[in-house]
């Protein structure tokens, strides 16, 4: 017993040196690796290079130095620059993925607590409404006048702000009656209006029904374990951020370029989270002379956020920025590749500053010049092989077609190219082209396009259903992305409302419905749409994952799944491990079933 105590003690001891030693090791790491990035021979440059990247996150902050450091040749600069940006790249794929599950688990874990506080005031309710009906058996005609005076108030608000038809006189005289009828019911009951508001309230949330209020036993648990990975993740999040404040303004200035390709929910998080970091820097973005050369390609983004800004410092900053502008487009002409790479991706960075900069020169680089007013990034279209010098000659449906083609092939890369497209008139004229590209950029995960859309055009949205129903389908789209899925159903079912037989909304209100657990509703609007495309394979499979949920329907979910392979459906594997089919699995017909699958799965 004794020897192993000393044993335990002598490993403990040495554990702890480790760990007080691992920081050192790793500054002197990167400091021999950084003095062999400085070689002249390009094979140990390239060994430092790779030592470097695997060092990662720890390396960053030295990296970052590296890049405005004054003793370092101009070669040597760019090639931390490089190194830099791809290390700030892995970097903050790790912050934002972080970020994003833990917004991802926070709005799953309000969905829970909104169920279980609705339980709550569901039965609040009830109680207060008994209570109400043996002072006033008629409180439920009240209510039913109460929801028809609502309807046509809202109707009277639409015709004052000429965004509707004018009431007639039929409704004039029933909107009076009401006011009338609710005006006496106030006066027997004063508290009759606090009691439809809650009632109110209470229908507008109908996405749970009765039965799926109260949290099981299974939503309990993932309820609690939602709780420890937030309380678990939300330290990482923090630490990964407080990381960003050792990169200093070259990090920043990376971050800036970042948040402009990326999806909007994100971009907003980058810009904050630069903001924050900013105010607790001391070193001011805009340098003094001497330094001018050897910061300016860390610092252009900063420089043009100083600028718009206004401020003390907004005309020295548009100063060092208009000549940082021309020196990059100087750098075009060099003969070094990697030079002229860098100028191209800076004069991206600055948007319409970079493209007016090329000014004179611009019939020289009209191919570059083509590719910054579409907003497709240099690197990406080196990658894609994808420009837009033929866009205006495209057909209406070539546009849809190229919007959605660029889209999948170049992913988050699109983006700038998309919001071009959504947000300049002159480069798409088209409501309907529009809309395709913000719908290609929620299926990127960003709802600029929709916000962009629903800002410049309201009117057009109320005069023409068809608009309005395409952008309710994009914000139900990112609703359901995002884990919102009571926002999803009321986004759904307002175009439901007018368009009762829409494929699209009974499909996507059902799918919401069924991760809400609302079985029965997720039924009736998969029918639904089962009935308009009979031969939709999700839309059947979907329907038997419902029926089996919803208990005591086997052969109707059974049927369901049938129809779904005989319409195409074939991965049997996914069958198998789909939990939503457990209840079936025990039954002869589903055996068959899978069988059959396999079967066929064997002779292609």
């Amino acid at each position: 017993m004794m020897l192993r105590d000393r044993r335990g003690a002598w490993l403990v001891a040495a554990a702890l040196g480790l760990l007080v030693g691992a920081e050192p090791c790793r500054a002197q790491d990167v400091s021999r690796s950084l003095a062999g990035l400085r070689s002249q021979v390009p094979a140990e440059q390239q060994r430092a290079e790779a030592a470097i990247l695997r060092l990662g996150n720890e390396a960053l902050a030295a990296v970052a130095q590296e890049t405005e450091a004054e003793s370092a040749d101009g070669f040597y600069r760019f090639r931390a620059e490089k190194l830099f940006r791809d290390l700030l790249a892995g970097f903050l794929t790790e912050l934002e993925k972080e970020h994003q599950s833990l917004v991802l688990d926070r709005n799953e874990l309000t969905v829970f607590q909104t169920r279980q506080a609705l339980a709550v005031e569901r039965k609040e309710y009830q109680a207060k409404l008994a209570k109400a009906k043996e002072a006033d058996p008629n409180i439920g005609a009240i209510f039913d006048d109460l929801v028809a005076l609502e309807r046509l108030e809202e109707r009277e608000a639409l015709a004052e702000r000429k965004a509707g038809p004018p009431l007639d006189a039929a409704a004039s005289s029933d909107l009076a009656k009401l006011r009338a009828n609710k005006a006496a019911a106030v006066a027997r009951n004063p508290g009759i209006e606090e009691l439809y508001a809650q009632f109110s309230r209470l229908a507008r949330r109908d996405a749970f029904g009765p039965e799926n209020l109260e949290l099981n036993d299974l939503e309990s648990n993932r309820a609690k374990e939602l709780e420890e990975r937030i309380a678990e993740r939300a330290p990482r999040v923090e630490a990964l951020e407080q990381r960003v404040a050792s990169m200093g303004l070259p990090g920043l200035n990376a971050i800036l370029a970042r948040a402009m390709d990326t999806r909007a929910a994100t971009a907003n998080y980058l810009e904050e989270l630069v903001q924050r970091t900013l105010a607790g820097l001391k070193d001011p973005a805009v340098p003094a002379d001497a330094a001018f050369d050897r910061t300016r390609y860390a610092r252009g983004l900063l420089w043009a956020r100083e600028a718009d800004a206004g401020g003390g410092s907004a005309e020295r900053a548009r100063a060092v920025l208009e000549k940082h502008l021309d020196l990059s487009v100087r750098d075009l002409a060099s003969p070094e590749y990697l030079i002229r790479e860098r100028a191209a991706e800076e004069l991206y960075r600055l948007g319409d500053r970079g493209r007016k900069a090329l000014g004179s020169q611009a019939d020289k680089y009209s191919f570059l010049v083509g590719l910054l007013r579409w907003r497709v990034r240099p690197a990406t279209y080196a990658r894609t092989g994808i420009d837009f010098e033929d866009y205006a000659r495209l057909s209406f449906r070539e546009k849809r077609r190229k919007v959605f083609d660029y889209a999948r092939v170049a992913q988050a890369d699109a983006i700038p190219t998309l919001r071009a497209v959504v947000k300049d008139d002159v480069l798409e004229s088209s409501i309907f082209v529009k809309i395709a590209a913000a719908t290609a950029l929620i299926g990127l995960h960003d709802r600029f396009g929709y916000d962009v859309l629903t800002k410049t055009h309201p009117d057009l949205a109320l005069k023409r259903p068809e608009v309005s129903k395409e952008l309710l389908i994009i914000q139900g789209y990112e609703h359901i992305r995002d884990k919102n899925y009571v926002e999803a159903v009321e986004s759904f079912q307002k175009i439901l409302d007018e368009f009762p037989f829409d494929f699209r909304a009974n499909y996507h209100i059902a799918f919401a419905y069924l991760l809400l657990k609302n079985f029965p509703k997720a039924i009736h609007h998969f029918e639904i749409a089962r009935r308009i495309s009979p031969q939709d394979q999700l839309t059947l499979y979907n329907l038997a994952c419902a029926y089996a949920l919803a208990g005591g329907k086997p052969d109707e979910a059974l049927e369901a799944l049938e129809a779904s392979v005989k319409a195409g459906f074939d991965d049997y594997e996914h069958l198998e491990k789909d939990p939503d089919l457990e209840s079936l699995r025990g039954l002869e017909r589903y055996r068959r079933l899978v069988q059959q699958m396999m079967g066929q799965s064997s002779e292609k």
